[in-house]
C-alpha cells in the first residue's frame, strides 16, 4: 500500500483533467498510459531493487552503473521532485478541511494550518516505515469507500453514458499540455519505492507482486471515478479540484458530500506521509554512500526512521507551500522525467556491466528487448519536456546546475578533510543516541556481494575513439573548472 500511496493515492485532486480535454481522452489516456509509462518504470525499479536491495534507490544504482556524480544527481533529482510534490499536499489537505468547516483563513492562518499538517505528518513518519506502511494499508480502504459508493449510486441513477464519448478537442480552452502533465503526475512515482528497498523483506518475492498490484489499483482508482463522475455532471467547465464531492452530492446528498470531503483530505494526508517517507530514505541512502554528510543518515535506534532527513524535508516544504499548483506540476514533471530517464538508462547499463549479479526478479526480456520495452517512456518523456515553458526550463536548469555545483563542493570538502563529510553513519550520535546499525545474519541462500564493474570494451572505429577522446577532454576540463569554483566556495565559507 505504500507503493500505491507513493505513486497514486486515489483520484482526489485529479478532477480538473476532465475540464481540460473531456471524458473520452481521459478514459483512453488512463487506460493506455499505465502500460506505456507506469509499468516499465515500476518493473525497472523492481529489478534494480531485487538485485541491489538498499536504501537510496537510483542514487545508489546510478553510482554503481556510472559513477558517483550520476548517483548524486539521481538522488538530487528524486529529492527535488519529491520536495516539490510535498508542497502540494498541505495546501490541498487544508483546502478540503476548509470546505468541510465552511470558512476561510488569512494568509498567516493558512500557513500556520499547513505547518500543523506538516508537523503531524512528520511525527507519524518518525514512527518508522513499518508504521507508515500499516497506516497506508488501513487508510487505502477507508478513503476509497466513499468513491465506491458514488460509483454504485451513479450506476443506479444514471442511464445516459453518452458523455463518455465527449471530447473538447474543438473547444477554445482545450489544454492538451496540461492533460499530458496531469497523466505524468498522476501515474508516476513508482520509481521512488526504490528508496526503501532495504526495508523490504524478501524483495524478490514481495516487490514484483506489490508493484504490479499497485499499478493496477492505482490506474483503476483514477479511471473509474473519473468515468462515472463525468456522467453525473456533464458541465465540464465546473470540474476543478474537489469536484468529486459536488458530483457525489448530486447522487448521494449532503452525507456523501461531507464523506467525500473528509476522504479526500485523508487521501492527500496519507499521500503526503508516504511521499515524505520515500524522500527521507533517499537522503539516508545517499548519506550511507557518503554522497552527502553522514548526519543525514542517522536513524533512531528504536523507530529505525531517518529523523534528520525527515526534519530536513519538513524545513524545505514549509518554505515552498506558496507555489501555485500549475507551477508545481511543471517543475515536478521536469525532475520526474529526469529521474525516470536516468533510472531506465541505469537498468540497461547494469544489465550490460553486471550481468552476473543475481536478480531474484528480472524483466523477462533481453537487453535489446529491454530497450524496446522502455521506448514509449523515452518518447513520452521527450514530448512532455518539449511542452515545458521557457520559465520552467530556465528554473530547472538553474536548479540542476546548483546540484552539480553542490556535488563538486561536497567532493572538495571531503577531499579537504572536512569532518562533516568523513566518518561512518553508524558513528553519528544525536540526542545522546547512536545511529541504528542493522546487522543482518547471513542466510544460507544469501546472495554474494555485487560484482565489480565489468565495463564492456567492444571494438571501435578510429572516428569513434577520437569522438570519445574529445568528449572525455571536454568533460575533464569542465570538471576542473567546476572543482576550482567549488574549492573557492569552500575556502570562502571556511574563512
Amino acid at each position: 500500500m505504500q507503493i500505491y500511496f507513493t505513486a497514486a493515492g486515489g483520484a482526489y485532486g485529479s478532477e480538473s483533467v476532465i475540464n481540460s480535454v473531456g471524458p473520452l481522452p481521459v478514459i483512453i489516456g488512463h487506460a493506455i498510459f499505465p502500460f506505456c509509462w507506469s509499468l516499465p518504470i515500476g518493473l525497472a525499479t523492481v529489478e534494480l531493487a531485487c538485485a541491489y536491495p538498499t536504501d537510496g534507490g537510483v542514487a545508489v544504482w546510478a553510482a554503481l552503473a556510472y559513477n558517483e556524480f550520476w548517483g548524486f544527481m539521481g538522488g538530487y533529482f528524486s529529492i527535488v521532485e519529491g520536495v516539490i510534490n510535498l508542497a502540494v499536499f498541505p495546501t490541498v489537505t487544508l483546502d478540503y478541511v476548509m470546505v468541510l468547516l465552511g470558512f476561510e483563513l488569512s494568509p498567516f492562518e493558512a500557513w500556520l494550518g499547513k505547518a500543523v499538517i506538516c508537523v503531524l505528518v512528520v511525527a507519524l513518519n518518525m514512527q518508522g516505515v513499518s508504521f507508515v506502511g500499516r497506516s497506508s494499508y488501513l487508510l487505502s480502504i477507508l478513503i476509497n469507500i466513499p468513491l465506491l459508493v458514488m460509483i454504485i449510486l451513479a450506476m443506479i441513477y444514471v442511464t445516459d453514458y453518452s458523455p463518455w464519448l465527449d471530447s473538447r478537442q474543438n473547444d477554445y480552452d482545450t489544454n492538451w499540455t496540461f492533460f499530458m502533465g496531469i497523466l505524468v503526475f498522476n501515474l508516476s512515482g513508482y520509481d521512488n519505492v526504490g528508496s526503501v528497498a532495504g526495508q523490504v523483506k524478501n524483495p524478490g518475492i514481495t516487490m514484483p507482486k506489490a508493484m504490479i498490484l499497485a499499478i493496477i489499483v492505482g490506474s483503476v482508482s483514477f479511471l473509474v471515478p473519473l468515468m462515472y463522475g463525468a456522467v453525473i455532471d456533464t458541465d465540464y467547465d465546473n470540474w476543478r479540484a474537489g469536484h468529486f464531492a459536488i458530483a457525489g452530492e448530486a447522487v448521494g446528498g449532503k452525507a456523501l458530500f461531507y464523506t467525500l470531503v473528509v476522504a479526500a483530505a485523508m487521501s492527500r494526508l496519507t499521500h503526503f506521509m508516504a511521499e515524505l517517507c520515500t524522500n527521507a530514505f533517499f537522503l539516508q541512502g545517499m548519506a550511507d554512500e557518503r554522497m552527502i554528510p553522514p548526519i543525514f543518515g542517522w536513524k533512531h535506534p528504536v523507530q529505525r526512521a531517518p529523523w534528520v532527513s525527515i526534519i530536513a524535508n519538513f524545513a524545505v516544504v514549509l518554505s515552498m507551500v506558496f507555489l501555485s499548483l500549475p507551477e508545481i506540476f511543471e517543475f515536478s514533471n521536469a525532475f520526474t522525467i529526469a529521474g525516470v530517464l536516468l533510472g531506465l538508462c541505469t537498468t540497461i547499463r547494469l544489465r550490460l556491466t553486471h550481468p552476473d549479479v543475481p536478480r531474484p526478479y528480472a524483466i523477462p526480456v533481453g537487453t535489446a528487448g529491454l530497450i524496446v520495452f522502455f521506448l514509449p517512456c523515452f518518447v513520452l518523456s521527450i514530448y512532455v519536456l518539449g511542452c515545458l515553458s521557457i520559465f520552467t526550463v530556465s528554473v530547472c536548469t538553474g536548479v540542476t546546475l546548483a546540484g552539480m555545483l553542490m556535488y563538486y563542493a561536497l567532493s572538495e570538502a571531503r577531499a579537504a578533510g572536512w569532518s562533516g563529510m568523513t566518518g561512518d553513519v553508524e558513528d553519528v550520535e544525536l540526542f545522546g543516541l547512536r545511529c541504528y546499525n542493522e546487522v543482518r545474519p547471513c542466510a544460507p541462500d544469501a546472495r554474494p556481494p555485487p560484482c565489480p564493474k565489468k565495463l564492456l570494451d567492444p571494438p571501435r572505429s578510429v572516428g569513434s575513439v577520437r569522438r570519445r577522446q574529445w568528449c572525455a577532454c571536454v568533460c575533464a576540463r569542465a570538471r576542473v573548472c567546476a572543482c576550482a569554483l567549488a574549492r573557492l566556495c569552500v575556502r570562502v565559507l571556511w574563512r
